[in-house]
């Protein structure tokens, strides 16, 4: 009796042969851009280099969300399109100030940390080309609505393909904006030889528990990927309770527009 599982696991040369010739009318085979290969290179380097840990949590941003709806119009008459994504670099830029080591970056040759007297706050942008990570260099002291003007350019000039080579090197954070795909959480991917990455999901209405009370809310999901080599979680976690502190109390923020 024969057991047909013995033509699967030992097939003969000939079985062999028939699979492999595939019509190359079933198939479609593309050459991958430059662009995607250096993609696939430095994913694959961020991947197997460093250990990284998602931490995930969301905040309340109902005071954010009555925030920007105010400040729209005086930024329309500015001509800036005021975005959430505005409000959030700026108190991630705040937050880097107070926790440096998520700013730095790790040489891995000289097993050496490189603090940055600076922040370029990169800003991941989905093109018809693949993901690419330009950035804004020296964000420190800009206000909202300057990051707000700055995150529109770039995102522009990025799908145009009207980038110059400076806006895609040296930054030191970058943030992924997968809620503008309709996606509330994800485990972004550390922008090697950077430390840290924060992704930022779909804003959701939820039902929450506020002064002992049900009461609707604006949640917004973050996940914040660390290197593990260097950050602990315990820091992951203080730098994301900063960064949802800032976007849940929006008095700091607000003082961008004071003198409006």
């Amino acid at each position: 009796m024969t057991n047909n599982n013995d033509n699967v696991l030992n097939p003969t040369k000939e079985a062999v042969e028939n699979n492999t010739n595939t019509n190359t009318e079933d198939v479609e085979i593309k050459k991958i851009s430059r662009l995607r290969k250096t993609i696939a290179k430095k994913m694959s380097i961020s991947k197997t280099v460093i250990p990284e840990v998602t931490l995930m949590d969301e905040v309340d941003i109902t005071n954010l969300v009555a925030l920007r709806t105010q400040m729209k119009p005086v930024a329309q008459e500015k001509g800036i399109k005021l975005t959430y994504m505005a409000f959030i670099a700026k108190a991630v830029v705040l937050a880097l100030k107070e926790y440096p080591v998520f700013n730095a970056s790790f040489d891995d040759e000289k097993e050496e940390l490189i603090i940055k007297n600076y922040i370029n706050l990169g800003i991941a942008i989905d093109t018809k080309d693949g993901l690419i990570v330009p950035n804004i260099k020296n964000v420190d002291n800009l206000t909202v609505l300057e990051l707000a003007k700055e995150i529109h350019t770039l995102s522009v000039n990025t799908v145009e393909r009207k980038l110059q080579l400076p806006q895609l090197q040296k930054g030191t954070f970058t943030l992924s904006n997968f809620g503008a795909i309709d996606i509330t959480y994800g485990t972004p991917i550390i922008n090697h030889p950077e430390l840290a990455i924060l992704g930022i999901g779909k804003i959701v209405k939820k039902p929450i528990v506020k002064n002992g009370e049900i009461v609707v809310a604006d949640m917004l999901p973050l996940s914040l990927a660390i290197d593990h080599r260097i950050i602990d979680g315990a820091d992951g976690g203080r730098l994301l309770k900063k960064i949802k502190e800032l976007l849940n109390d929006v008095k700091t923020l607000e003082n961008d527009f004071t003198a409006l």
